[in-house]
C-alpha cells in the first residue's frame, strides 16, 4: 500500500506537530461540566442545569438548552460522577429509597429525547447516606443529534466545590 497524500488541508483540524507523521485532531469536540452550589447544599431533578462550563472545545455545548449538539457523525464518549439525594434540599438518601440519572438522545432537534443509558442508578436499603451515581458510556451519534443528563428519579445531590461535592460531567468525540 502506497502513501496518502493530501493536496489542502483547509480547517487546520487535522495536523502533524511532530514532522514525522504524527496526526493529532486539536479540535476535537470536547467539553467539562459542573454544577455546584456557592454555600450550602441543593439538588436537582429533571434535565441537569450545570452552571459551570470548564472546557467546551468547539463549542458544541448548549448552556441554555443543557444539551451537547453533536457537530459530526462519529464514536462519542460520556462521564457523569455525582450523588443522590432524596429531597430537594440536598438531604440524605434513606431505606428504600431509589434514584436514578440516564444519558438522553434526540434525533428531532430537541422535539423528543429517549433514554440511552441507564446506569446512574442507586438503591438505598437501610441507614442514611449519598450514593454514588457516577457511570461513562460510548455512543455512535450522527450529526445533528443532542445528547443531555436528566435526574428522572429522586434528586442529584449539588454543594460546593470546596467541600468536592458537586457535579462533574463530560464528553468527547473517540473518533
Amino acid at each position: 500500500m502506497g502513501d496518502i497524500k493530501v493536496a489542502e488541508v483547509k480547517t487546520g483540524a487535522i495536523k502533524d506537530q511532530s514532522g514525522a507523521g504524527l496526526v493529532t485532531f486539536p479540535t476535537k469536540p470536547f467539553f467539562h461540566l459542573e454544577a455546584f452550589t456557592a454555600s450550602g447544599i441543593t439538588s436537582q431533578t429533571g434535565v441537569i442545569n450545570f452552571n459551570s462550563v470548564v472546557t467546551n472545545q468547539g463549542s458544541h455545548w448548549n448552556s441554555t438548552d443543557h444539551r451537547f449538539e453533536v457537530p459530526v457523525t462519529g464514536l462519542y464518549q460520556f462521564n457523569i460522577n455525582g450523588f443522590g439525594s432524596r429531597v430537594a434540599t440536598g438531604g440524605v438518601m434513606n431505606s428504600t429509597a431509589d434514584v436514578q440519572i440516564v444519558l438522553q438522545k434526540s434525533t428531532n432537534s430537541g422535539g423528543s429525547y429517549t433514554n440511552v443509558a441507564s446506569g446512574g442508578y442507586g438503591f438505598f436499603n437501610s441507614g442514611n447516606g449519598y450514593i454514588n451515581l457516577s457511570f461513562g458510556i460510548s455512543l455512535a451519534l450522527n450529526s445533528g443529534d443532542y445528547i443531555r443528563w436528566n435526574a428522572i428519579k429522586a434528586y442529584l445531590f449539588i454543594g460546593t466545590k470546596a467541600d468536592n461535592y458537586f457535579v462533574s460531567a463530560s464528553g468527547h468525540l473517540i473518533g
